[in-house]
């Protein structure tokens, strides 16, 4: 599974980092999902090889304005694009999306040519399938209704034994694909041999949890069980939420780390970051350093800050590879936090 942050930023853009969304390649094919699409979304992809007219399913968290803006402007230019008419694309999230879909198409005059499917999530539990794939809606604590999406690909087949194959007399060939697959082949001599019987047990694939922005990251502990891969908002560090004195329905560096760290996850991502956090050292100023060492304090596996551009890919291991840092339109270096 690879995943590109295409938005990190809370609430506002910067000019290092765009609102929120993030690019999910569930499979080895072009074909895609996007989790939240914050304003200006469709611009960060020009930055990316994904294509609009591969995008087959949207996610929105919630309808807070920094995760959903961009959902117009997207869905049109996917309209006006060559190569997506009649290319079925579903819309998921809270309830209230069809609604506004809808009156944007009404009042915007806004025709598009391929089929969209709205999903509304009314109720929870809720479990999807999508491209084989089962999507779990995790409850979120937020001053709206927020979701997150618990990401379970399908189980990984077994291992053709050759060795045992070879001892009952099967020639290697084009046969041995079909015994892969688990199916019945009928050999020359007459035998029928069940493919199934020559595999290696199924393993269970690495689960991906994305948090949409949540108060309360100790009510996802149930959900983390067998995640091997938090993505969570952390909008702020604890001294400043203490300086704020006030109420702001988000999570500290230190909140989720330490749930993350409770629930023995073997990696993290944060984002979603609030722009009052820096991307580079400014003395007397936040820095988004501040929030790698408050949460590094808490969480002892593989933590990484997420940067727009940045592409993640989870191995079937279970292990997280930062693969690929897309060349920033000005020419900046990535900053290493």
């Amino acid at each position: 599974m690879k995943i590109t942050f295409l938005g990190t930023s809370a609430g506002i853009p910067t000019k290092q980092r765009n609102v929120t969304a993030i690019a999910v390649q569930p499979h080895q094919q072009a074909d895609w999902w996007l989790v939240d699409c914050g304003e200006g979304t469709q611009h960060q992809l020009l930055h990316t090889s994904l294509s609009l007219s591969r995008l087959t399913t949207i996610f929105i968290t919630h309808l807070h304005g920094d995760h959903c803006y961009g959902l117009p402007g997207l869905l049109a230019t996917r309209a006006l694009q060559g190569g997506s008419q009649n290319i079925p694309l579903t819309l998921i999230g809270p309830a209230g999306i069809k609604a506004l879909i809808e009156g944007i198409c009404h009042h915007t005059q806004l025709y598009l040519n391929y089929p969209l499917t709205i999903i509304e999530v009314n109720s929870i539990p809720t479990t999807l399938t999508i491209d084989q794939h089962q999507i779990d809606v995790v409850p979120m604590e937020h001053n709206i209704t927020s979701y997150g999406y618990l990401i379970s690909p399908p189980d990984i087949p077994g291992h053709l034994d050759a060795a045992k194959a070879k001892a009952l007399g099967i020639p290697p060939g084009p046969i041995y694909q079909q015994l892969k697959q688990g199916k019945q082949v009928i050999l020359e001599d007459g035998r029928e041999i069940d493919g199934s019987d020559l595999l290696s047990p199924t393993t269970p694939a690495p689960k991906v949890l994305i948090a949409g922005d949540n108060a309360n990251p100790q009510q996802l502990l149930p959900w983390l069980k067998s995640v091997s891969l938090l993505i969570h908002e952390s909008t702020l560090t604890e001294p400043e939420l203490l300086r704020l004195a006030t109420t702001i329905h988000h999570s500290t560096a230190a909140a989720v780390a330490k749930v993350a760290n409770q629930a023995k996850l073997a990696n993290l991502i944060l984002t979603h970051f609030s722009a009052r956090y820096r991307d580079s050292s400014n003395q007397g100023k936040l820095t988004i350093n501040d929030i790698r060492q408050e949460a590094s304090k808490h969480f002892h596996g593989q933590l990484f800050l997420a940067e727009d551009w940045q592409q993640y890919t989870l191995t079937t291991e279970g292990k997280l590879l930062l693969t690929q840092l897309i060349q920033k339109p000005n020419n900046t270096p990535a900053i290493n936090c």
